[in-house]
């Protein structure tokens, strides 16, 4: 798994392995003293598809 630095303020942390992301938020549980809310949410089956430019 490695960071994705293009999201950040979006979440707190992004990981991206090779077909998932897990994508974790942590922010308002801190600010609101409220651990419970802390949270991570896991997308599955995620691929890249080839970009092409039509110019």
């Amino acid at each position: 798994m490695e960071p994705v630095p293009e999201v950040a303020g979006l979440a707190d942390t992004w990981w991206r392995g090779e077909d998932t992301v897990i994508a974790i938020y942590r922010g308002e549980a801190l600010a609101l003293g409220f651990p419970a809310a802390q949270r991570a949410t896991i997308y599955a089956d995620i691929r890249e598809l080839p970009i092409f430019f039509d110019f």
